[in-house]
C-alpha cells in the first residue's frame, strides 16, 4: 500500500534512516516507527564489520546534513513506495516542504554524492576511499 503521512518527533539516525511519528490522520499516529529512506544507501555512523574512519567520518557528515535539512523543513512528510525492508523498517522517500518549495531528499542525497543507489536490497555500487573523502570535503553541511 502507498500513502502519504506527515512525520513528527524526528530523529535521524544515520543518512538513510530515521525515526518518527508517523501521523496518519484521524487522530492515529504509528509512533517512534523505524523509516528507511528508499532506494539509496549512505555510509554507515556505527564501526560494525571492521569500517573504517574515514567511512565513520563521512557517515557522520551525511547524518548532520539530513539533520539540517530536515531541522529547517516546515512540514517533513512520507511517501511510502514498500511496506517494510528486511530489517522491519518502513521504506519511503522523505519530502520536505518549506513555503512552495518541496524536496525529495532521498533524490537531493543521491544528487549530492551523499549516496549511492540501493534497490532491492542490492548496493549498485560500493563506497570507495574516494567517494567518502569527497562526501567529508562537500561544504554543503557546514
Amino acid at each position: 500500500m502507498i500513502y502519504t503521512a506527515v512525520l513528527n518527533n524526528i530523529r535521524v539516525v544515520d543518512g538513510d534512516t530515521i525515526v518518527a511519528d508517523i501521523d496518519l490522520g484521524w487522530d492515529i499516529t504509528l509512533k517512534k516507527q523505524s523509516i528507511r529512506f528508499y532506494g539509496i544507501d549512505t555510509p554507515e555512523v556505527h564501526n560494525r564489520k571492521g569500517r573504517s574512519k574515514l567511512h565513520i567520518k563521512a557517515g557522520l557528515k551525511v547524518k548532520g546534513y539530513v539533520e539540517r535539512r530536515i531541522g529547517e523543513a516546515d512540514t517533513v512528510k512520507l511517501y511510502s513506495v514498500k511496506e517494510k525492508d528486511k530489517f522491519g523498517r518502513k521504506l519511503g522517500h522523505i519530502i520536505l516542504l518549506n513555503g512552495d518549495i518541496i524536496s525529495n531528499l532521498n533524490e537531493e542525497l543521491l544528487d549530492n554524492n551523499f549516496a549511492n543507489p540501493y534497490i532491492d536490497g542490492k548496493r549498485k555500487s560500493s563506497w570507495t576511499e574516494n567517494k567518502l573523502k569527497n562526501i567529508i570535503k562537500d561544504k554543503s553541511n557546514e
